[in-house]
């Protein structure tokens, strides 16, 4: 999570931050573009072939009430509420929650506040990439994955 986290913040900072403006075309084509980008990189890398990820605990299953629940659904669930309520805290207690939470209400209104935006928004999108990192890595033990899953 801490690599995705650093990668969202470059990515802000030096692509996305450029493109930032009243018109939303260039924001659309740029994510567009590196998501072929990212797309073809990994058919590259690890070609189109499904991967998956054996855990010990994979093929695990707990028996409650009569219904079979796999272990690694309801680790995979759990994590993901904790880090769910991890978000929420975050962004209603902290002060750079709040300030997350100004900018993307009103970006001018947030700098005459005293926020940098640009900061605000590298950290958001940092946040978000390493959760979407979290959650790739929590649905791994039961779903493949090949470069074209999620399109």
């Amino acid at each position: 999570m801490p690599a995705l986290f650093l990668a969202g913040v470059l990515i802000q900072h030096f692509l996305i931050r450029r493109v930032l403006g009243p018109n939303d075309m260039p924001q659309i084509f740029l994510t567009f573009a590196l998501s072929l980008l990212l797309l073809n990189l990994s058919l590259m890398l690890f070609s189109a072939n499904y991967r998956t990820v054996h855990t010990f605990y994979s093929d695990e299953a707990w028996h409650i009430g009569g219904l079979y629940v796999p272990v690694a659904k309801l680790i995979a669930f759990a994590v993901a509420m904790a880090l769910s309520g991890l978000l929420w805290v975050f962004l209603h207690t902290t002060d750079l929650g709040r300030a997350m939470r100004a900018a993307s209400q009103n970006r001018d209104v947030a700098m005459l506040m005293g926020i940098n935006p640009n900061r605000v928004f590298a950290v958001a999108f940092g946040t978000a990439l390493a959760l979407a990192g979290a959650a790739g890595s929590l649905l791994m033990p039961f779903y493949s994955a090949y470069p074209f899953v999620g399109q």
